[in-house]
C-alpha cells in the first residue's frame, strides 16, 4: 500500500476516535473523504477530508535496476462542521472541535504514529457560518504531510 493511503486512513481512523470519552472537548459523529455534498444538521459533528495533490521534493535514484525512492509532499484540507445550543455558543464549540482534531493529529508528536516523516498545520481559515441553518459553524485547515515513498514497496 502506498504511503500516502496509510497516511489517509491513520488521519481518519483518529479523527473518528475524537470524543469526549476518549478525553476531547467534542463528540465527531462523522469522517467523510472526499465528501461530494455538504454536511446537513443531521451529521454534525463531522470532520471533512479532502486529498489534495501531493509533490515530489525529493527523489533518490539507487542504481538503473532498483526503483527509486522519493520524498513527497501533501496536503489535506479539514473541513470541520459543528452545531450548537445557541447562536453565542457557535464561536467556542468549532474553536473547540479545532482543538479536539489539532491534538488528534498531534497527540504523539509531528509523525502520524511514524507514517509520517513531518506533519504541519500550515493554514487555518476564519470561521463561517451558513445562512441557510441556525447555530451550524464551520472551520477549515489544511494539513501539510511529508513522506517518504520507496517505489520497491509497491
Amino acid at each position: 500500500m502506498m504511503r500516502r493511503e496509510l497516511i489517509i486512513r491513520e488521519l481518519q481512523g483518529r479523527l473518528n476516535d475524537i470524543s469526549i470519552v476518549n478525553g476531547y472537548l467534542v463528540d465527531v459523529a462523522f469522517v467523510f473523504r472526499n465528501p461530494d455534498k455538504e454536511p446537513s444538521p443531521e451529521i454534525m459533528t463531522c470532520v471533512n477530508i479532502f486529498e489534495m495533490e501531493d509533490t515530489t521534493i525529493g527523489l533518490s535514484k539507487r542504481g538503473a535496476s532498483l526503483p527509486p525512492v522519493a520524498t513527497k509532499n501533501m496536503r489535506v484540507v479539514l473541513e470541520m462542521w459543528g452545531q450548537s445550543a445557541s447562536a453565542g455558543r457557535i464561536s467556542t464549540d468549532v474553536s473547540d472541535l479545532l482543538n479536539s482534531v489539532r491534538k488528534s493529529i498531534f497527540n504523539d508528536g509531528i509523525t502520524l504514529g511514524g507514517v509520517a516523516k513531518m506533519v504541519t498545520e500550515v493554514e487555518t481559515s476564519r470561521m463561517f457560518r451558513p445562512k441557510t441553518f441556525n447555530f451550524i459553524g464551520g472551520i477549515g485547515t489544511v494539513i501539510e504531510f511529508i513522506f517518504i515513498e520507496d517505489y520497491s514497496n509497491l
